[in-house]
This record gives structure tokens, C-alpha cells and sequence, in this order.
């Protein structure tokens, strides 16, 4: 219903056509060209459509939306700071975080949950009251599963009781939309036959978020005006020797923190295998039975 293959790349013209692109599309799951894509205010259009099939607010809300500045206040010199993505303001300033997220990092949800805190924290100065509190919304796009007792890859979180579910309140609101559960969401649609317009523009924009050729990019420009104007944004971007450097810039920096990451945990793990067999040899265990534990080599345990 939604995918297609192939490796050419295209952009949208002003007009319906779609012309061959002169260089490789560049990706939205880049932060940066995320950034320049949905930050941007000429492209608000594309954000307020965006927003509307994730968000349950008020239509009336999205009539005015403003991008903000994405540093979050900061009230003491050793305070940490927070940068976002995108940050939104409403129509009735209530606050929108959009994040992008390929690799995976630690301690993930704790940021996201900390950033949801600060932007409802630091809205109030001395002399204000609570009542004046605006509703805060994290939104994060996610290149893995995060959630693993969910299927779902739209998740809502606010905070709830446990037990009876009963809603606290619903000023703070944390969206995670994983790309890796798409396939099985556009399954399920195409078997049940069942339509959800909201859900299935979602996963519209969702597979933009998501698509790295041509044949994708022509499939999804055809189905909505927002998504095609988007194409066209993308395109343009793909075609700037400047916005390239940029991107391409921050590719390697992903593929290093990769790499740092994947050695870290390499190294521990051979650490954790040396301690462990340690232990086994000084319980006597037998040297077959620690290589197999472990994994190490007979010369190496012997070594120990």
C-alpha cells in the first residue's frame, strides 16, 4: 500500500512532474536535515499537517504555531542544558518537542522524560501561578524499538495510576513513534482492510521519515499535498553543496559515536568473560567448562 523499491532518487518540481534528481537524497532520519525540513518557518505548513495525525489538540491550536528557540531556559550557571530539535509553540502556547532519534544511546527515556520536565518547569517566573501552566508534548521519532511491551508503534504516555488508570493529569505528554514497527502496522491495514485516515496519513509521513529511494518518494508524493511539498523540500535540500557538507559532516559523527559506543561495550564485555573465568578457576572449574562460559581461549584462561 505504501512501499515500493528501487535505488534512483527524485524531487518534486513546483509542478505535479517529478524530475530525476543531479544528486543522492539525503536522508530525514539526519537530524540536521530533520531540522532544516520541520524547523524551518516557511515550512510550517508541513509541520502543522505533521503534528495534527500525532497530537490529539484542538484543531484550533495548530492555526498558530511558532517556531521557538530549542536551548531551554536556564535558571542556575550549573544547571544542564537542554537542546531539542523543534520546539513548537501553539495557538494557546502550549509546548511541542519533536526529537529524531537513530542510534541507539543510553538513558534514552530519562532524557526525553527530562526534557518534558524542563519545558514545564521553566515556564512559570517568581510571581506566576500554576494554573498559568501550559500542556507540554515530547514527540520522539525513533530508528529502533524502544518500547518492547508494545507492539504499537505509536505509543501516548501521560501520567496515569498504575492500577486503576485513573488520569493525574494530562499536562505532560511523552508520543514514541518507532520506525522499525511501520512494516507490521501497514500489514495489519492492508490484511484487516480497516481505514483510520489519521493513522494511515501517520504512516504516511512516517514512511517519509523513513524512505531512502526514488520509487518511495514518487509512491508517497502522490498521496497527500503536504507530503509531496515536503518531497520537494527534501529534493531542494538533497541539491545544496552546503547542506551535503553539513549532512555528510554529521553521518560521521554518528558512524564515530558508533564505533566509540560498540568498542565500550566490546572491551567490557571482555573484561566482564576475564572475571568470570577468574572465579571459575579459582572454584576448579574444568578448562573446557570456562571456555564455554566465557568464550575465552584455553591459552588465554590458562594465562589467568
Amino acid at each position: 500500500m505504501f512501499y515500493v523499491t528501487g535505488e534512483k532518487v527524485c524531487r518534486l518540481t513546483g509542478n505535479a512532474d517529478i524530475i530525476a534528481m543531479s544528486k543522492k537524497l539525503l536522508h530525514l532520519k539526519n537530524d540536521i536535515i530533520f531540522k532544516m525540513l520541520f524547523a524551518d518557518p516557511k515550512n510550517k505548513d508541513i509541520l502543522r499537517d505533521f503534528l495534527s495525525v500525532v497530537i490529539d489538540l484542538p484543531e484550533e491550536e495548530y492555526d498558530v504555531i511558532e517556531i521557538i528557540d530549542p536551548h531551554l531556559r536556564v535558571s542556575y550557571a550549573d544547571e544542564k542544558l537542554g537542546i531539542l530539535d523543534v520546539h513548537i509553540k501553539t495557538k494557546s502556547s502550549h509546548q511541542i518537542d519533536v526529537e529524531i532519534q537513530v542510534s541507539r544511546t543510553p538513558y534514552v527515556r530519562e532524557r526525553i522524560a527530562g526534557y518534558a520536565g524542563k519545558m514545564l518547569g521553566t515556564q512559570l517566573f517568581v510571581g506566576e501561578k500554576y494554573v498559568e501552566m501550559k500542556k507540554v508534548v515530547s514527540v520522539i521519532i525513533l530508528d529502533y524499538n524502544l518500547i518492547k511491551d508494545s507492539d504499537c508503534f505509536h505509543n501516548t504516555y501521560m501520567l496515569y495510576d498504575a492500577k486503576t488508570q485513573s488520569l493525574f493529569t494530562d499536562i505532560m505528554e511523552i508520543h514514541t513513534l518507532e520506525l522499525k514497527k511501520l512494516s507490521q502496522a501497514i500489514n495489519g491495514i492492508n490484511t484487516t482492510g480497516e481505514h483510520d485516515e489519521k493513522l494511515e496519513k501517520l504512516i504516511l509521513w512516517l514512511s517519509l521519515i523513513n524512505a531512502e529511494n526514488e520509487e518511495e518518494i514518487n509512491m508517497l508524493a502522490t498521496k497527500d499535498p503536504y507530503i509531496k511539498e515536503a518531497c520537494r523540500v527534501l529534493g531542494a535540500l538533497s541539491d545544496s553543496e552546503e547542506v551535503r557538507l553539513l549532512y555528510e559532516s554529521r553521518e560521521k559523527a554518528i558512524r564515530d559515536e558508533q564505533a566509540r559506543l560498540y568498542v565500550a561495550r566490546r572491551d567490557g564485555m571482555e573484561e566482564s568473560a576475564t572475571n568470570i573465568a577468574k572465579t571459575m578457576r579459582s572454584k576448579g572449574y574444568p578448562i573446557g567448562a570456562i571456555h564455554e562460559c566465557t568464550g575465552l581461549s584455553e591459552s588465554v584462561i590458562l594465562s589467568l
